[in-house]
């Protein structure tokens, strides 16, 4: 067993100061060939939904929405470039697509929250409330807006990491934001998630335990067989590697990659300019991370598409509609 380091609660007090020593908000750094063009139309197949319980079905959008809140004088580039135009151009997105609930990782500043909160009223904001001595941080990074009323929450955390793990995986208090709803339109679990983003195989062991853990809350926690069930959120595996962890009679959602440096600029910019992922971007590789996954019982199927046309994040947000069974 690998030594277990404690996480004390004075992380995020000693991040809040990082922040204020070493760090500056960077919305003033966005490159201008990075800004997309102005949206106009919902970038989703066929028309936006009108009201929760319209004939299009209950929709999810879902993303990494790569926020990390601070860039280091000391370090050449920042951690997550022009977060505020990017905030701007997913309240657009929302406002255009109308998606019945819009499930988010690492938005970690209250502020951002706050700016969602306030452009987006018709939606209900949930958020893990796991934060710092100084209520600056959303600590877990998991925001889910919902359109319909909101039942019940649970925040649950990962514990602690291995000794010697990725220290920003560290700071950042990675777990899941269980959103309850019951109503006529839906009934069931969202269940926003977001896991270690291991650096080598050595560390992928990490990942699947966090992942275990996920299935056994699941398993456990929600016994409702004719309710919906959605895990959505960064899984940080790949496709075939997830459906080996998962029980049998699971449903992962089908769709191209979401991390993709070729036709992704951001995954080559701010944190991510590395030579590692130069290298990737000139080697073609892409992933596929980010899902919507079902556990059997599941009353219904999932539609899922790519928004690869819009510059969120480093990461390919995703459009989900959930159909009847047998549609």
């Amino acid at each position: 067993m690998p030594a277990i380091r404690r996480r004390p609660r004075m992380y995020g007090a000693v991040g809040f100061l990082v922040y204020l020593l070493v760090g500056f908000t960077t919305s003033d750094l966005q490159p201008l060939e990075l800004r997309a063009a102005d949206l106009v139309h919902c970038p989703v197949t066929g028309e936006p939904d009108t009201a929760p319980g319209s004939p299009q079905g209950f929709t999810v959008l879902q993303g990494n929405a790569w926020m990390l809140p601070a860039r280091a004088r000391l370090l050449r580039s920042a951690f997550s470039i022009d977060r505020r135009e990017r905030v701007e151009r997913l309240v657009e997105t929302v406002l255009a697509c109308r998606p019945t609930v819009v499930m988010l990782q690492e938005i970690f500043e209250t502020t951002m929250v706050r700016r969602l909160a306030e452009q987006l009223p018709e939606y209900r904001v949930i958020v893990s409330e796991a934060s710092d001595i100084t209520g600056t941080f959303n600590a877990s990074g998991l925001v889910t807006l919902s359109r319909l009323p909101v039942a019940e929450r649970t925040f649950r955390d990962f514990g602690p990491l291995p000794a010697g793990s990725s220290t920003i995986e560290a700071l950042a208090r990675k777990g899941f934001l269980a959103v309850r709803i019951d109503t006529p339109e839906f009934s069931g679990t969202l269940l926003n998630l977001h896991l270690y983003a291991s650096r080598d195989e050595g560390e992928v062991s990490i990942t699947e335990r966090q992942l275990g853990e996920v299935v056994r809350w699941v398993e456990d926690r929600v016994g409702h067989a004719d309710d919906e069930l959605l895990l959505v959120g960064d899984f940080n595996l790949p496709e075939a590697r997830l459906r080996d962890l998962l029980p049998a009679g699971w449903r992962i959602s089908r769709h191209g990659p979401t991390f993709e440096p070729q036709r992704n600029p951001y995954t080559v910019q701010g944190s991510n300019d590395t030579r590692e992922k130069h290298r990737e971007r000139q080697l073609g590789v892409v992933r596929t991370i980010d899902f919507l996954v079902t556990p059997p019982g599941s009353p219904s199927r999932v539609r899922s598409e790519v928004l690869d046309t819009l510059l969120l994040s480093d990461h390919h947000f995703l459009h989900h509609t959930l159909v009847s069974a047998d549609g």
